[in-house]
């Protein structure tokens, strides 16, 4: 639990409810992120016939996917903006680690990539989120008949019956 001052407290397994395959695919995802911006040398470069700027694409949607899956499952009152900061530090982070690194080098293009991504997969995951939230909504209020948690009442004559 991270607690602030005041009244913002902020409980982490309160956050996000991922179901267990949205679970390992994030941390694949992550894995992946992490291991080619760090890979030591420039993998894109050596695909024939990739345009340069496809790399922009690459980092653009890698954040995209990761900021989706987040906040589709993101919880509380403030979960949604605590993933888009964490993805938002992620990215900032791996390139500015590449600063440090002798085969790799930051590029503001890159960062932008990557927060234009986060921006826009918070909204897909916005989107996704409510969905989600509506359907367990609607789902959990449908009940099969004659349960107790929604008696039918006994048909007494024929003419009830047909009604």
């Amino acid at each position: 639990m991270i607690a602030g001052t005041g009244k913002f407290t902020i409980n982490i397994a309160d956050l996000v409810r991922f179901p267990k395959t949205a679970l390992i695919a994030l941390l694949i995802l992550t894995s992946a992120v992490i291991g080619l911006s760090l890979w030591p040398d420039n993998w894109m470069g050596h695909l024939a016939g990739v345009p340069t700027d496809f790399d922009k694409i690459g980092h653009f949607s890698a954040y995209l996917v990761l900021s989706a899956l987040t906040v589709s499952f993101a919880t509380g009152p403030h979960a949604i903006w605590i993933a888009i900061l964490v993805w938002l530090g992620v990215g900032t982070g791996l390139e500015g680690l590449q600063y440090f690194l002798p085969h790799r080098w930051p590029s503001y293009y890159d960062l932008a990539a990557n927060f234009g991504g986060v921006f826009v997969g918070a909204g897909i995951g916005g989107l996704i989120g409510s969905r989600i939230m509506n359907w367990r909504a609607t789902s959990t209020h449908h009940h099969a008949p004659n349960t107790p948690a929604s008696p039918q009442a006994p048909v007494t004559n024929a003419e009830d019956a047909r009604s």
